[in-house]
């Protein structure tokens, strides 16, 4: 038996544009899928992702993305499975040319329980584009870290790689990081630097995935 997820119980919520979806975040959880009756998610009806394995769930949009900058069509692909309770998701990569040869593209989703397929939903680049936004805001708030805090992750996500990676094991590349952003917002004298030096270290590859997600997401208001 599947947990339910209620609406009222979640960190943020968010309706998928274009599309009767909701994308949600409850505490170390992202959920996303069909709701009940406007208060729960529907049974095997949604995707659901530990917060600590977005890494899985950041591979597999990044095929997905190197898909629609392809030319062929790919075979289902089976990106999650749980032998315990029989579920599995699957994406599959559409690929069609009309008549007039354009060529139309879309991502297909499926829930499938005992190899029974009980829920799917087909993106094309703008759907799947608007889906990593709330992907990634919705792992930012499963933290449930204070305002402050996700402000300090947004900056994080904007240095290097090589910089965050160092955050990890090295106080002094954490210290500078923390002090610096501390000093650039005011905050200075307002917290202590030991917390924000432990998100570092503690939140460090989901860091890594949001820094991941901000590149492979487009903002269209930018795209001429």
């Amino acid at each position: 038996m599947e947990n339910e997820y209620y609406l009222r119980d979640c960190c943020e919520n968010f309706v998928l544009k274009k599309h009767s979806l909701i994308v949600a975040s409850y505490p170390s959880v992202i959920v996303f899928g069909e709701i009940a009756n406007g208060t729960k998610f529907n049974n095997l009806k949604y995707f659901k992702f530990k917060t600590f394995e977005a890494k899985l769930l950041l591979e597999t949009i990044g095929q997905i993305v190197v898909f629609f900058n392809g030319e062929n069509e790919l075979t289902k692909t089976n990106f999650f499975n749980d032998p315990v309770k029989e579920i599995d998701y699957i994406w599959q990569g559409n690929y069609l040319r009309k008549k007039d040869n354009n060529i139309t593209k879309t991502v297909t989703l499926t829930v499938e329980s005992k190899k029974v397929e009980t829920f799917s939903v087909s993106f094309n680049l703008e759907g799947m584009n608007n889906l990593i936004y709330l992907i990634k805001r919705c792992l930012i708030s499963s933290l449930c870290l204070k305002d402050v805090e996700e402000h300090f992750i947004t900056e994080v996500i904007k240095l290097t790689e090589d910089v965050i990676l160092s955050c990890k094991n090295n106080p002094s590349t954490a210290e500078n990081v923390v002090n610096c952003f501390l000093s650039e917002n005011c905050y200075k004298n307002a917290f202590k630097t030991s917390f924000y030096k432990e998100i570092l270290a503690y939140y460090n590859d989901i860091i890594l995935v949001l820094k991941d997600l901000s590149l492979l997401w487009f903002n269209e208001n930018e795209v001429q």
